[in-house]
């Protein structure tokens, strides 16, 4: 991993200095990345949030619900991630490693990697996720609920994993 964030980091670095290079000869900004403060118009000086001090531990809590509209290309893209991460494999050690669609999203989170261990300023306590089949049909957010649907929902958990 170490090598694949310096990696990164001299990709954005290039794609900084070339976007700086075009501005200085257009005025405009070719390559914009996320996050950058000086080029996305992001404020970092927002009002309202606590201040937050070295050593105070911060939570972060995800909870994407889905729909599967197509098994077989979920399957197929989790099939082609996983051959990416284990070349050495065939196509049949693919299709017998990733026969489930909680697979097939494993293998793509797996290939698109964690964003926490590249973020500036703080360091992994812990992780988890879990794949869960929920008991009821999850319903749309509304503004009423904001923060109330935040945690494990009541279902089968069919895969998990997590990070120290």
């Amino acid at each position: 991993m170490p090598s694949l964030f310096a990696a990164n980091e001299a990709v954005e670095r290039l794609i900084t200095e070339w976007s700086e290079r075009v501005f200085d000869h257009t005025g405009t900004f070719p390559a914009v990345l996320v996050g950058d403060p000086d080029l996305d118009g992001s404020d970092d000086d927002e009002d309202g949030w606590e201040e937050l001090t070295e050593g105070d531990p911060l939570t972060v809590v995800s909870r994407w619900d889905l729909a599967l509209v197509d098994p077989g290309a979920l399957l197929d893209a989790g099939r082609a991630a996983h051959r990416r991460n284990r070349d050495e494999e065939t196509d049949e050690d693919a299709a017998m490693a990733i026969a489930t669609p909680a697979n097939a999203l494993y293998a793509i989170l797996h290939e698109s990697g964690e964003p926490w261990y590249r973020i500036p300023g703080v360091e992994v306590i812990k992780g988890a996720r879990l794949f869960i089949r929920p008991d009821e049909q999850p319903a749309p957010l509304s503004a009423d609920d904001e923060g109330d649907d935040v945690g494990q929902p009541a279902g089968e958990v069919l895969f998990g994993e997590s990070w120290a």
